[in-house]
């Protein structure tokens, strides 16, 4: 089936018009306009009207937090150079609040370090760094020592000892992120 688009005047295949949602219907259920001209008519518009479409796209990421989340994640996943790009990017071109991030979680493993832990305990947590620094020479894939218990996790805080520590690769702790081992399993 064809259809002709009121704003180019072409004969297009209905698969090129949207369905027309709740306004006064075409017969057909497809808006008069083309996704092509819509789209062009869509970002003119966005064009000329920057602050508002801010603003709108602000409120709408405001009241559906977790279609963001999902989506970020959808989108991470299918590009996680260009993701890595715009990390890198980041921590270049906000050099201040990246360290202000560095800094607030040196912080936190130092609180959350007890003052009775004995000069062996310290030994020992130094082992772990050594033996992941080690591994990831020798394997080429880089190794993290995780906190078992996060140090700044969700209603709870690890802490910065022996017993809480473990070797896993920085994919795997960077997929773990602060969540407690049993949400993990």
């Amino acid at each position: 089936m064809m259809k002709v688009c009121s704003k180019c005047r072409q004969s297009k295949s209905f698969e090129c018009f949207s369905a027309d949602n709740g306004r006064k219907a075409n017969k057909d259920g497809l808006r008069s306009q083309c996704k092509k001209c819509r789209s062009e008519q869509n970002s003119i518009w966005h064009e000329n009207n920057k602050l508002r479409s801010l603003e709108n796209s602000r409120e709408w990421k405001k009241k559906n937090p977790d279609k963001v989340k999902l989506y970020s994640k959808y989108w991470i996943s299918k590009n996680p150079e260009k993701h890595a790009e715009n990390n890198k990017s980041w921590k270049k071109n906000n050099k201040s609040a990246n360290c202000a991030i560095a800094a607030r979680y040196r912080f936190s493993k130092i609180r959350a370090t007890p003052s009775w832990l004995s000069p062996i305990h310290l030994a020992q947590i130094q082992e772990f760094y050594d033996i992941a620094a080690a591994r990831t020479v020798q394997s080429g894939v880089e190794y993290h020592v995780d906190h078992i218990y996060p140090l700044q996790g969700n209603g709870y805080n690890g802490l910065h000892v022996p017993w809480n520590l473990q070797i896993i690769t920085a994919k795997e702790n960077i997929a773990k992120k602060n969540k407690n081992p049993e949400v993990c399993i």
